[in-house]
């Protein structure tokens, strides 16, 4: 939001610059004009002068005539001037005005380009679009505004870009803080409740103490997605990288979640042949597979959970993969699989999660110059793919 509102601010410099590179263009047609009226009235009062010496006695209507061609000229120039100047200044006027009402807050102002005819709505045709809703082509804008300037032109799409991107990250930091607001609320209101009842003795002291334990660790977790959140959207999410075993990272992955598996699943582990140590942050890398573990235990009723770690593209690549017999992705979340709070109670069974642990799993394997994508099993359940470096480039 910063960096957008840094551009508004050099937006409106380019603005104001422009506004004075006309009222100074003004200025000199101005003087221009009033040389060329000077010179105009001179040169008609001699030539007027002229002719009705040479043609007094010939025809006084030929005099009248060229007086009339001369004040015609004249009064076409002033006005073609006029609207020239208008026709250049109105865009930047409002231009500047879209750009005070965002400096003001109004994310919804919108700049209403050359082309548009004064036209502004919330369909877009106020930005500049064609009857069809798609942006003009150059070509159709030099027929349609042949005195236009294309820098102009640019810079009030780049500026209605601008906002949309703005009313973007606003809308998404709005919904971020409403379900985190709404997140630490869900574990607090259990843990004053268990710790009201065992004061009163109404539930037995040590299910209380489980209780609160519980919902504590869920809040916990909760407050370090939060935080790994604000880390990663100001650019600033740390990985402290040294030469890993990739089995034992696995084997701690797979330890931590076998106890929380349910009889009717079993889980399989296929680890490299040959161990091999890479650089990585190791509890960053045991948190992604943690999140993507807990997300296979959690919607695996029944099957099995496999994970297979092996070398690819010519060995350059640890690739570790997670498959589960589970009911998969929803095709209508999967392409925003890992955006925040996309997996959010996916069919009512995420209720203990944050929405936040495959969004943060990106933000920490591009930290690591890895990859990773999911996709639905043909014969069901889900499989993500983690690939990661060999060597990482320094």
């Amino acid at each position: 939001i910063k960096q957008d509102f840094d551009r508004v601010s050099e937006l409106t410099q380019n603005i104001i610059a422009i506004e004075d590179e006309e009222q100074n263009q003004l200025i000199e047609f101005t003087r221009a004009e009033t040389g060329i009226r000077d010179l105009l009235d001179n040169r008609v009062k001699s030539i007027i002068l002229e002719k009705i010496q040479a043609l007094e006695d010939s025809s006084n209507g030929m005099v009248t005539m060229a007086l009339i061609s001369i004040v015609i000229a004249i009064m076409l120039a002033v006005i073609l001037g006029i609207i020239i100047s208008g026709y250049i200044v109105k865009p930047i006027k409002r231009l500047r005005q879209a750009v005070n009402e965002v400096e003001a807050g109004n994310l919804d102002a919108q700049f209403v380009g050359i082309n548009d005819g004064g036209r502004e709505g919330a369909g877009g045709r106020g930005r500049g679009r064609g009857e069809d809703g798609n942006m003009p082509s150059r070509s159709d804008k030099n027929k349609t505004s042949s005195f236009a300037s294309e820098e102009l032109i640019d810079l009030s799409h780049s500026f209605n870009s601008m906002t949309e991107k703005l009313k973007a990250n606003d809308r998404m930091q709005r919904e971020f803080l409403g379900i985190a607001s709404h997140e630490l609320r869900s574990p607090i209101q259990p843990i004053l409740s268990y710790a009201d009842l065992a004061i009163k003795g109404d539930v037995p002291y040590e299910q209380a103490v489980e209780k609160i334990f519980t919902h504590a660790i869920r809040l916990q977790n909760l407050a370090n997605d939060i935080l790994d959140v604000a880390r990663i959207e100001a650019g600033q999410l740390s990985c402290v990288m040294r030469r890993v075993s990739v089995n034992r990272v696995v084997k701690d992955a797979v330890d931590s979640i076998r106890d929380n598996l349910r009889k009717d699943v079993d889980l399989e582990v296929q680890l490299l042949e040959q161990d091999v140590e890479i650089g990585l942050d190791r509890d960053r890398i045991a948190q992604v597979l943690a999140n993507i573990l807990g997300n296979a235990e959690k919607f695996t009723k029944k099957g099995k959970i496999r994970i297979e770690t092996s070398r690819a593209s010519e060995n350059s690549l640890i690739e570790i993969r997670i498959s589960d017999t589970g009911g998969g992705i929803p095709e209508e979340i999967l392409p925003r699989l890992f955006e925040k709070f996309a997996t959010k109670d996916v069919r009512g069974s995420a209720k203990q999660g944050t929405g936040l642990g495959l969004y943060i799993s990106k933000a920490i394997i591009n930290a690591h110059n890895g990859k990773i994508f999911a996709f639905n099993n043909p014969e069901g359940g889900a499989t993500f793919v983690i690939s990661l470096l060999v060597e990482q480039e320094r």
